[in-house]
């Protein structure tokens, strides 16, 4: 499989997509991930954290196929979502990225954990130490970010960290996978314009995606997002901002689709999936990446 490179202008483009039509499907979406996937230098670099190149490329997994693990890989092995078993798990998986929800503690720690509370305890109003006494139904304790991070490099993985940005600091974010220098291997997700505004400002607009389904394509483009991870209803609803968004240039995602019939259907459409039943959806795609039929789009250049 051909290494992706860093397309950088129109005729480039142009021509990487004549290529990508006589290859596979897994290679499209690889190299529809990476056209939007660099990690721009902060201008407000905090110079005792590692630099970021200005043109680093995202890691992409060459093998991968287009599907995101929905807070991990749980469902066959029965552990707990979000925990770093399920996480550990997703990152030997050959798939794009694994989904993971970033929440902050009383005391400013960045914890993992979908809901607003745990067990019981409202994680923004508890400190970390407190939240640690309580267990996860595997006896893990509540898994830090930094715990992930720190497994994915152990893991050496090329699957990509999705964090959806629940409640939190966006800035005491993005400096603790710099800390790491692990922004490479990130997408940044969240339901709220105010944190993809200013992973914009600080300039990560290339992986920053819009979740909630009430900006249109041309809308999400203005406002400098590499692409939007909307729900099925939103397509249901809105089923021509599928074609609109491949043909801005932006990337596309859907989310939480455990249907086989339904994935299917996306995978067609040229977008990731995000699913709690990974293996099944790997198998699936497996049995039609082959077929003529799957779409491959052409994508316009986007000026900086």
């Amino acid at each position: 499989m051909a290494i992706l490179q860093h397309l950088s202008d129109a005729s480039s483009l142009s021509a990487s997509f004549s290529m990508l039509r006589s290859k596979s499907v897994p290679q499209f979406f690889l190299a529809l991930l990476s056209l939007f996937a660099f990690v721009a230098c902060d201008g407000n670099e905090d110079k005792s954290l590692p630099e970021v190149d200005e043109e680093r490329e995202t890691i992409l997994n060459p093998d991968a196929q287009p599907i995101i693990a929905h807070r991990g890989c749980w469902s066959n092995d029965s552990f707990p979502q979000n925990s770093l078993a399920a996480f550990r798990k997703a990152l030997r998986m050959p798939i794009l990225g694994t989904e993971f929800d970033v929440r902050q503690t009383l005391d400013g720690q960045l914890v993992v954990c979908h809901s607003a509370e745990f067990d019981s305890l409202e994680i923004s109003k508890t400190p970390y130490q407190e939240l640690c006494r309580h267990r996860l139904s595997n006896g893990e304790t509540i898994p830090l970010v930094e715990d992930f991070i720190r497994t994915y490099l152990r893991e050496n993985s090329k699957v990509l960290m999705v964090a959806d940005l629940k409640d939190c600091d966006v800035n005491v974010v993005i400096d603790l996978f710099k800390k790491y220098d692990v922004l490479q291997h990130v997408l940044f997700i969240s339901f709220y314009k105010k944190y993809c505004n200013l992973l914009v400002n600080r300039g990560f607009g290339r992986i920053s995606y819009y979740m909630s389904g009430n900006l249109t394509p041309q809308e999400v483009l203005d406002a400098g997002y590499g692409g939007v991870d909307y729900s099925h209803a939103v397509y249901e609803n809105h089923p021509e901002w599928i074609s609109e968004t491949h043909d801005l240039g932006l990337n596309i995602g859907v989310w939480v689709v455990n249907k086989e019939e339904l994935a299917k259907q996306y995978f067609f459409d040229s977008v990731i999936v995000t699913t709690d039943k990974v293996s099944s959806f790997l198998s699936l795609f497996e049995s039609i990446s082959s077929l003529d039929e799957l779409a491959i789009p052409k994508v316009a250049h986007i000026e900086e």
